[in-house]
């Protein structure tokens, strides 16, 4: 079975960490990265290991840098709509 490319859009909230624990576990998903208002890292770290993934505040930019197959949204009613403008293009 292949793995889902997954990226996390509010990643660094409290829905979007409780996600990114989730995935850490998932044996059939790979978090490829994570978008945050005003990313100032540029990696998060997955669980205990040390795998690291990209973090970015440009939903459009890391999308096509990461080519997720799902992304996942936890923000609130205007970012999901302006991000869903940016997933479909």
């Amino acid at each position: 079975m292949s793995t889902i490319r997954v990226l996390v859009h509010g990643v660094t909230g409290r829905m979007g960490r409780e996600v990114v624990s989730a995935l850490s576990s998932a044996s059939d998903m790979e978090m490829v990265g994570g978008r945050s208002r005003g990313a100032i890292r540029t990696t998060i770290q997955l669980g205990q290991d040390v795998t690291h993934v990209r973090l970015s505040d440009d939903l459009a930019t890391l999308i096509d840098e990461t080519s997720p197959q799902v992304v996942v949204d936890f923000t609130n009613a205007d970012a999901c709509m302006q991000a869903s403008n940016d997933v479909l293009s």
